[in-house]
């Protein structure tokens, strides 16, 4: 893409099929992202610009990297084709995906862009797109994976909320506190001239 094709895309905002990103998002952001588009009409996520199509410049070698990182949190894998391109002197990066005829999990959910905006399919949404699926069995293994791939991701949330709210982590919290509470008195003291 040109700079003048990039700067005349950009000069129509964010939309179903573009997003529009100041930084580098985290790898499972931009995962949600590019499914999400995979899922609607195919689109193209920019990173280094912020809206109204304003090019501030990023760093390519942290944005590639974490394109590629998004990989690992999408199911099945997309391929996403990036592209560097210089905008007034600045580097953004492109990040493009075509429409995809089967369902892209991103972060273990499914998810469509609406507007400029990205939402989780509902369950008449994913009935859809399994009905418009040519073979069953390939369309009732990818929901089945899906489902899998879900409640792990919410049996590890669950693990981490329990390990948060562990009665020792507490205990080392107010531990801690009460630590830092004598130090402070101490030195509070010694400044005093106490």
């Amino acid at each position: 893409m040109t700079e003048q094709e990039l700067k005349a895309l950009l000069q129509k905002g964010e939309s179903e099929t573009l997003e529009m990103k100041q930084a580098v998002p985290p790898p499972h952001q931009i995962a949600v992202n590019l499914a999400s588009m995979a899922n609607t009409e195919g689109g193209t996520l920019v990173l280094g610009v912020r809206e109204p199509g304003q090019a501030v410049g990023i760093n390519v070698d942290k944005a590639k990297a974490a394109i590629a990182a998004a990989q690992r949190h999408m199911a099945p894998p997309l391929e996403v084709k990036s592209e560097v391109v210089t905008i007034d002197g600045r580097p953004v990066v492109l990040a493009m995906v075509s429409r995809t005829p089967h369902l892209v999990s991103a972060s273990g959910g499914y998810y469509k862009r609406v507007g400029d905006h990205t939402h989780a399919l509902d369950a008449a949404d994913i009935q859809a797109h399994a009905k418009a699926e040519k073979d069953d069995q390939k369309a009732l293994s990818e929901l089945s994976s899906a489902v899998a791939t879900q409640t792990q991701v919410i049996d590890e949330l669950r693990k981490d909320f329990a390990k948060a709210n562990s009665p020792w982590r507490k205990f080392g919290w107010v531990i801690a506190g009460a630590i830092a509470g004598a130090i402070v008195k101490h030195v509070a003291g010694i400044l005093l001239g106490g």
